[in-house]
């Protein structure tokens, strides 16, 4: 049996999003360009906001992984959003969702052509 796994984050802290301009999109490629954080801790490629302090920058919109409580709290009465992004292809969840549904529609269709030429084949073998 597989035990339970425990996600391990990068923690983005509050205070670190009040160095950005008000009403920007903020992610830690961003906040990483801009000087304000460094490098990822021990290569996690996955985010989490936290609180811990007040957020003064108003209309923040922010990308990440997860969020805590208090951070979407913060985040959401400064009148900014919380966009959770999908931890394997760094998408809002939303589209990589709308994505493997139509993924998965592709799929039934091609599962179908197929089942009716398997059908037609063995059709044409049983009349021969």
């Amino acid at each position: 049996m597989r035990g339970h796994t425990k996600t391990n984050y990068a923690l983005i802290k509050l205070e670190k999003l009040n160095t950005v301009a008000p009403g920007s999109t903020v992610d830690f490629s961003t906040l990483l360009e801009s000087g304000v954080v460094t490098k990822p801790n021990k290569g996690l490629k996955i985010f989490k906001v936290v609180g811990g302090s007040d957020l003064t920058v108003q209309g923040l919109k922010v990308r990440a992984h997860a969020f805590t409580g208090s951070a979407r709290q913060a985040i959401e009465g400064a009148g900014g959003s919380c966009i959770v992004l999908s931890p394997t292809r760094h998408i809002p969840i939303e589209e990589a969702m709308a994505d493997a549904a139509a993924k998965k529609a592709v799929n039934l269709v091609k599962l179908k052509e197929f089942r009716a030429l398997k059908a037609k084949r063995d059709e044409a073998k049983l009349s021969a």
